[in-house]
């Protein structure tokens, strides 16, 4: 379950709740905070769910998928797209290698969130691709991918 982020209270009714995960890393990729389990696959769905009971019209889920078995759970969960990321960044023939395997495949990405923190400075990047990163950045790649 994501963690609850914030809670909006009038007097001393919940009026709502926020729930979900997140990193904030600095322009190197360390990471400086995080909240909740972003580094698991299909971070969002849980609270998407709530949105896919409510709205009627098509949806797209987001949120760190990288296999095909947690796509197809998703799409079987009433989304009618996924869309996809960091598992196109970490290897852009991921949807041809999915088609051409059986159903327990999946994408390398292992959510260390270093191309998010590439993101907006440099060109984006997984950290599989970028040759010889600061040792203190694989110490940092390497705790993240860990925790999985």
């Amino acid at each position: 379950m994501a963690e609850k982020l914030v809670e909006i209270t009038r007097g001393s009714v919940v009026e709502c709740e926020h729930y979900g995960d997140f990193v904030i890393v600095n322009n190197e990729g360390k990471l400086i905070y995080s909240e909740g389990n972003p580094f698991k696959e299909a971070y969002f769905l849980e609270p998407a769910l709530k949105f896919r009971a409510e709205i009627k019209c098509p949806l797209i889920y987001v949120g760190g998928l990288v296999s095909r078995a947690k796509i197809d759970e998703v799409l079987d969960k009433g989304f009618e797209l996924v869309q996809m990321a960091r598992a196109l960044v970490h290897d852009p023939e991921f949807v041809n290698k999915m088609k051409e395997s059986d159903s327990n495949y999946r994408n390398g990405c292992k959510h260390s969130n270093y191309c998010i923190g590439r993101m907006y400075t440099l060109e984006m990047k997984c950290h599989h691709c970028v040759d010889n990163l600061p040792k203190s950045l694989v110490k940092e790649i390497e705790k993240a991918e860990a925790k999985l």
